[in-house]
């Protein structure tokens, strides 16, 4: 099975691993997306403690099943706070079948892999065959049978946790505040997860009723099952049944916040060549930004210096088959992106473009005076150098962007007007990065 996994700038890495073993990143820390995105999502238990009687009753975390707001209560059994929810709201949003025995006051509940037997007023009840007891029994409240949440949605084939999510409130300023919700996903959408990691196609097509259903987060991960295809035939699946090939998701429903990464941004991240080079051939937009800026070939470039870093559990022999791809699928997407340089002021106002820039003259070195030796320098020279001390001199103690694309690679602070027309940028720069800058750059001057 695959899942994504977050490093310290909050990239995934596409690895073959138990999909239940989420693996720990080192110095968490946002990306950029970024999504996604607090490293990967605080998993937490359903059930909270109890609260003492003199404080005010919790507000319930709002329930959502396969992404859809279900409504229950929590009620204090035995002395014990429990989360129930009814049978009839359970059966809708798992997809279950419910049929109510009055002679022996039983409920079966069932859907085609499982199926659940539950006696009014008793803890014990039947799983799959197999007897369980539950935390408090399947009850009758006010005319409608309850039964413990946690125990439904698993017993049935589903996943529930406890998710704090980023949503983003809008006022005066856009804002992101952090919310508490129990997600759930049914057996149905587990099923479908599950299809797409193991690469069974046939599988996917059995069950699949929506190409919607590919964007319904997959719980702490928070972002959508499209990301884990893994060959070129699933792709195909995901495209006959409707999925725009250019789709991007940056928050589900306004729950979850991820990367606003497309199908194309995962793939390049992961190096995936293959994958990379069926979807430009199918049309995908190259030029289609992550939320946070980054394009496919910028995410190919980050997945490679990642894996080089060496904190990964490949085999050695392994890596280098990955860092080969790497090279190949940036090398292939550099054929179809698009650059654009801009310098703006912090307003966000352009003023200069790679237009004003004389082609042949941007150059790399090492930066000066740096004992370390892992910095480096980049050079270039404006065509009217009257230009670039125009806007120098009116942004003396201000800093100016460089832009690449949308995506801002520096913001150097003006000490004092520029003349002659050569513009040196001097920052923690590694020598890949600053070569990467300068190829990329030349093909904005093309």
């Amino acid at each position: 099975m695959v899942i994504f996994y977050t490093n310290s700038s909050h990239k995934f890495i596409l690895l073959k691993c138990n999909r239940n073993h989420i693996l720990e990143e080192e110095g968490i820390g946002l990306r950029k997306l970024g999504v996604l995105l607090s490293a990967i999502m605080l998993v937490l238990t359903i059930f909270t403690p109890s609260v003492h009687a003199s404080q005010p009753p919790a507000k319930l975390a709002p329930l959502y099943i396969d992404g859809q707001p279900t409504s229950y209560i929590s009620k204090i059994i035995d002395g014990q706070k429990v989360s129930l929810i009814a049978l009839r709201a359970a059966s809708s949003a798992l997809k279950l079948d419910v049929t109510w025995a009055p002679a022996d006051k039983t409920w079966v509940v069932a859907n085609d892999n499982h199926r659940i037997v539950l006696k009014l007023n008793s803890k014990v009840a039947q799983a799959d065959g197999k007897s369980t007891t539950l935390p408090v029994p399947a009850q009758n409240i006010n005319g409608v049978g309850y039964v413990p949440l946690r125990f439904i949605v698993e017993a049935s084939g589903g996943r529930i946790i406890e998710v704090n999510t980023k949503q983003l409130t809008v006022g005066e300023s856009v804002t992101k505040r952090t919310t508490l919700i129990l997600w759930a996903s049914s057996s149905h959408h587990e099923e479908l997860i599950r299809y797409i990691w193991d690469d069974d196609v046939e599988g996917l097509k059995s069950i699949m009723d929506d190409w919607h259903e590919l964007t319904l987060p997959d719980d702490a991960i928070g972002i959508g099952p499209y990301a884990f295809a893994n060959s070129t035939q699933m792709i195909q699946a995901f495209l006959d049944a409707g999925f725009p090939i250019n789709y991007r998701q940056s928050s589900y429903n306004g729950l979850m916040d991820d990367s606003g990464y497309t199908l194309l941004h995962s793939l390049a991240y992961n190096g995936q060549y293959e994958l990379v080079s069926y979807l430009l051939e199918h049309g995908v937009d190259a030029n289609m930004p992550t939320i946070s800026g980054d394009l496919a070939i910028d995410l190919a470039i980050q997945g490679k210096e990642y894996l080089e870093k060496g904190d990964h559990p490949f085999e050695i022999s392994d890596v280098n088959v990955r860092l080969a791809n790497y090279d190949k699928t940036i090398e292939l997407l550099r054929k179809y992106t698009k650059f654009d340089l801009y310098f703006k002021d912090n307003k966000g106002n352009i003023l200069a473009e790679d237009e004003d820039i004389v082609p042949d003259s941007v150059t790399v070195q090492q930066a000066l005076g740096d004992p370390s030796g892992n910095s480096y320098q980049i050079s270039m020279t404006f065509k009217d150098p009257a230009k670039l001390e125009s806007i120098t001199a009116a942004h003396v103690g201000e800093t100016i962007g460089i832009y690449l694309n949308e995506k801002l690679l520096v913001d150097p602070m003006v000490s004092a007007p520029i003349k002659g027309g050569s513009l040196a940028i001097s920052g923690q720069f590694t020598e890949e990065e600053a070569n990467a800058f300068i190829e990329d750059l030349k093909q904005a001057m093309a």
